[in-house]
């Protein structure tokens, strides 16, 4: 019982990346999708799928580059910055492909590309 409750608390507290004062609506949908595609990218190469393997590859290095840039504008520390894209990593892992997924895939591919 003692783990179970343990689990949900981290299922908790990976579902909440980071507070959400500490960065824009524009970062928070920029950095989960750059975990996103990352997993997919995971998944594409696991597959043998070159192709997908290098998209997925490429749109993750965008937008994380891209989400890196707009919390240093927000003044977060390099160290934080790490702690905070783990975190996304983290919580995309168990938000992709369910119901609970905080966006949309198909609103990532448009963020990449701008």
């Amino acid at each position: 019982m003692h783990q179970f409750i343990a689990l949900i608390a981290v299922l908790t507290l990976v579902a909440t990346p980071v507070a959400a004062e500490e960065i824009s609506a524009e970062a928070d949908h920029v950095l989960w999708c750059a975990s996103a595609f990352a997993l997919l990218a995971n998944d594409a190469s696991e597959q043998s799928d070159v192709i997908e393997t290098e998209l997925y590859d490429q749109m993750a290095a965008t937008l994380t580059q891209k989400g890196i840039t707009l919390l240093r504008s927000f003044k977060i520390t390099d160290d934080r910055i790490g702690a905070i894209i783990q975190a996304y990593d983290d919580a995309v892992y168990v938000q992709l492909d369910t119901p609970k997924a905080k966006y949309a895939v198909e609103t990532c591919e448009p963020l990449a590309s701008s």
